[in-house]
C-alpha cells in the first residue's frame, strides 16, 4: 500500500513527463517541424505494419493499487486440556491459562484429554474498473484432539473465495444504454465461485476428505416504471470421501423474484371503491424457484456408479397486498410446489390460496 506521501510523488512524476512532451512539442513547432507523435503505436523497421501499443506496467500496477482496499487479517488460537481425577495441586500458570499442560507425572491422574484450534482469515476487495469490484476471502481451521491415545484431525480450508460485482450495466449499448433512455433504470451483476475442503476427525489409519465448489450468479435490475427484478441461479457440486466410498452430490438452483408497487387509483375506480382523498396502493411479489438435486455413489472396484438418486422442486409463489383505504388493507397469496423423486416416480403437489383483510374501526 502506497504511501500519500509516495502516492504524491509518482503523480509528480506523470505531470513532468506529460510537460516535457509539450515542450518537445513547441520546440518542434517554433522550427518549422512536425511535432512528434509519441501517441502513434511502434513500427518494426523496414515495414509499415503499426503494432499494439504495449500498457505501461507501472501506471497498471499503480491503478491496481489505488484501487485495493486494506487487507484484514486475524488468527486465533485456541487450546483446551482436561485431567480426570487429578492428584496434588496444580500449577500456577495452568490457573492463569497461559499453559494448557501440567508438568506432572502419568501417576498424578487417570486420564487427560487436550484440544487446540487455529484459525486464520484474510479479506480484501480490489476495484479493478469504475464499476467493477472483485472480493477476495481466505479462511483455514485446523483442530486437533488428543486423548485415550488417539488423535484426530480436523482440516478446513475455503480457497479461493471470490465475488464480482459489476455495476452500471443499465449504460452498456446493448440494453440501449448509449446515452438515451435505455431499457434499465439501473442493474448490476454478482457472480461468487467458491472453493472449500474438509477433513474431520482423520486418524493415522483414515483420512475421508470433502471438497465443495459452488458458483453463484444474479443479476438484478429496476425498469424505468420501478418494476425490480432479480435473476439468481446456482451450482454446487460436493464429492465426499468415506473409507474408499465416493458420494458425488450436485445441486441446480435458479430463481425469479419480481417486486413492484404501483398506485390503484384507477382500479378502485372501475370496481367503484375509490374515494376522493385516499391514496391506494398494491405492493405485488412474485417468486419462482426451481431446484435439482442429484447424488450418486461410487464403490471402490466398481467400474459405474450406483444408488442414483435425484429430486427436482417447483415453486411459485405470488403475493399482493393492498392499501385501499386508512381503515382497509389486506393480502392475497398463492402457493403452488411440486416435488418429484426420480428413484419411486413419485410426485407431490401443493396448491393453496389465502385471502385477508383488516378493517380498522
Amino acid at each position: 500500500m502506497l504511501t500519500p506521501e509516495e502516492r504524491q510523488r509518482r503523480e509528480e512524476e506523470v505531470l513532468l513527463d506529460q510537460a516535457r512532451e509539450m515542450e518537445a512539442r513547441e520546440r518542434a513547432q517554433s522550427a518549422g517541424q512536425a511535432p512528434p507523435d509519441t501517441s502513434a503505436a511502434p513500427t518494426r523497421k523496414g515495414s509499415d505494419r503499426r503494432w499494439p501499443r504495449m500498457p505501461d506496467p507501472r501506471r497498471v500496477t499503480l491503478g491496481l493499487l489505488r484501487g485495493l482496499s486494506p487487507v484484514q487479517a486475524s488468527y486465533s488460537l485456541r487450546k483446551q486440556s482436561q485431567y480426570s481425577r487429578l492428584v496434588g495441586a496444580d500449577e500456577f500458570w495452568y490457573r492463569t491459562g497461559l499453559s494448557s499442560r501440567l508438568a506432572l507425572p502419568d501417576t498424578a491422574f487417570v486420564s487427560a484429554q487436550f484440544s487446540e484450534r487455529r484459525t486464520k482469515s484474510l479479506s480484501s476487495s480490489l476495484k479493478l474498473a469504475r464499476t467493477v469490484t472483485t472480493d477476495v476471502k481466505f479462511s483455514q481451521t485446523t483442530s486437533s484432539s488428543d486423548g485415550g491415545g488417539l488423535r484426530r484431525d480436523n482440516f478446513e480450508v475455503s480457497w479461493p473465495d471470490l465475488r464480482l460485482a459489476i455495476a452500471g450495466v443499465e449504460r452498456w449499448r446493448v440494453f440501449g444504454g448509449g446515452g438515451g433512455d435505455g431499457w434499465f433504470r439501473s442493474s448490476n451483476i454478482d457472480v461468487g465461485y467458491k472453493f472449500a475442503k474438509s477433513v474431520n476427525a482423520a486418524t493415522s489409519t483414515t483420512y475421508n476428505p470433502r471438497t465443495s465448489t459452488s458458483i453463484t450468479p444474479r443479476w438484478n435490475f429496476t425498469f424505468a416504471s420501478g418494476l425490480s427484478t432479480s435473476l439468481t441461479g446456482g451450482w454446487t457440486h460436493d464429492r465426499t470421501t468415506t473409507n474408499g466410498t465416493i458420494i458425488d452430490a450436485r445441486r441446480r438452483n435458479m430463481g425469479v423474484q419480481v417486486r413492484h408497487n404501483f398506485r390503484a387509483e384507477k382500479l378502485l375506480a372501475k370496481l367503484n371503491l375509490y374515494r376522493p382523498g385516499n391514496v391506494p396502493t398494491i405492493n405485488m411479489d412474485f417468486d419462482v424457484n426451481y431446484s435439482r438435486d442429484t447424488s450418486e455413489r461410487l464403490v471402490p472396484g466398481a467400474a459405474v456408479a450406483d444408488a442414483r438418486t435425484g429430486t427436482s422442486r417447483l415453486g411459485i409463489n405470488p403475493r399482493f397486498s393492498y392499501q385501499v383505504t386508512r381503515n382497509l388493507s389486506g393480502a392475497l397469496r398463492f402457493v403452488f410446489s411440486r416435488s418429484k423423486v426420480d428413484e419411486t416416480n413419485t410426485s407431490h403437489t401443493t396448491f393453496g390460496l389465502g385471502l385477508e383483510a383488516t378493517f380498522v374501526f
